[in-house]
């Protein structure tokens, strides 16, 4: 099987195959063993953990049939996993994260993709109480390192989802490479295996809620790739959740956005560079509106003239639009002007309004960057 082969590689690349010079091999597979496990995650190099996180954030925790089937009392392990990720966020973030619930996810949600089951957690659960909802679903059919099928999260989101950690694939592995181990011995070791990638890969979906960008330290947790090298968030990914966690309940996401921007403007860091290069781009999509409006006068004045573009049946939308935005009612003003926004992207009044209700309303910097990309395109327009 191509996924028992590169899985043995996995765990025993960073060890040593058996030898007639070691004498025995059982020495040799207790070598390999060790050489197989996990690195300690990094909590105490800067210091003592601070005795109270400036952040904390609430977390609500579904879990699939699927999920819990694959793993044994799996509301204790979460609970131990986020203590574990605790220890990390406190000196990376000054965050720490506290279960606000945790239940079945109702109904037959998608987990062959992670895509899907992201956006059908987002459905399900639009968090509008908590700082994060985890969706808990099926471990994956075939061994894999990378962080996309073991996780996924929206940059700068609300929404993660995880796969379960149980992997039959990795137990057989064991089995055949560690004959002459205990049957403890090899239940300790994957045990200590399942639990780091565990928490690197909550850590990892985190970091990308938080402003993170997969970065170049093998080391580091924002690698795209899992391994078992990994020890913590680098100092500059500190940095940038850091900036996260302060902005982590604004309701609008626009001055986090500035910051990541001039951050990452200024910063090459460990990011991976064309990663770096389009969030970049991104972020001056979804800043850029906001400093073209700065020069107008205020929105009171601004929408005081009904666009001439307008069809007369389209006027007394606009006038119900405008009448709630300056009245700050942003959803009576969105649901009112919504017909009009689609049907007129070329009328710079119309996608103005589009765009500064947008960001009024506080929706996450990816929808407000769609809101508001019409309005870039007629304000650069040469």
């Amino acid at each position: 099987m191509p996924a028992m082969r590169a899985l043995l590689l996995a765990m025993l690349s960073t060890g040593c195959f058996y030898d007639s010079s070691w004498g025995h091999e059982t020495t040799a597979q207790k070598h390999n063993a060790e050489a197989a496990r996990p690195a300690s995650f990094k909590t105490e190099a800067s210091g003592p953990l601070p005795k109270k996180a400036a952040h904390t954030f609430k977390l609500r925790v579904w879990a699939t049939s699927q999920y819990a089937s694959q793993t044994l009392d799996w509301q204790h392990e979460l609970k131990e996993l986020v203590e574990t990720a605790n220890e990390i966020l406190l000196k990376a973030a000054d965050t720490r994260i506290e279960i606000a619930a945790m239940a079945s996810w109702p109904g037959a949600p998608p987990q062959d993709d992670m895509e899907k089951a992201l956006t059908a957690l987002a459905a399900h659960d639009k968090a509008d109480d908590v700082e994060w909802t985890v969706g808990l679903i099926s471990g994956f059919s075939n061994f894999t390192l990378s962080f996309h099928e073991l996780g996924a999260a929206r940059y700068l989101g609300r929404h993660f989802v995880l796969r379960a950690a149980s992997d039959f694939t990795e137990h057989a592995a064991a089995e055949a490479a560690f004959t002459k181990l205990k049957p403890d011995e090899r239940l300790k070791l994957l045990g200590e295996r399942k639990r780091h990638r565990s928490v690197a890969v909550l850590l990892h979906e985190i970091g990308h809620t938080l402003g993170a960008l997969h970065d170049t330290d093998k080391e580091g947790l924002m690698y795209p790739a899992y391994n078992k090298n990994m020890r913590g968030f680098g100092a500059e990914v500190s940095k940038v959740l850091l900036l996260g966690a302060a902005h982590r309940t604004d309701a609008n996401q626009h001055p986090l956005a500035k910051e990541l921007l001039a951050h990452f403007e200024a910063n090459e860091g460990p990011w991976q560079p064309k990663e770096r290069e389009l969030t970049i781009k991104e972020l001056k999509a979804f800043v850029g509106p906001t400093v073209a409006a700065t020069a107008p006068p205020p929105p009171v004045v601004a929408f005081a003239d009904t666009p001439k573009e307008l069809k007369e049946p389209d006027r007394p939308t606009w006038a119900r639009a405008v009448e709630a935005f300056r009245a700050a009612k942003m959803k009576d003003a969105w649901d009112a002007g919504t017909p009009l926004f689609d049907a007129y992207p070329k009328v710079l009044a119309v996608q103005d309004l589009r765009c500064q209700i947008a960001m009024k309303i506080g929706f996450d910097w990816k929808r407000t960057k769609t809101e508001c990309e019409k309005l870039m395109e007629l304000s650069t327009a040469k």
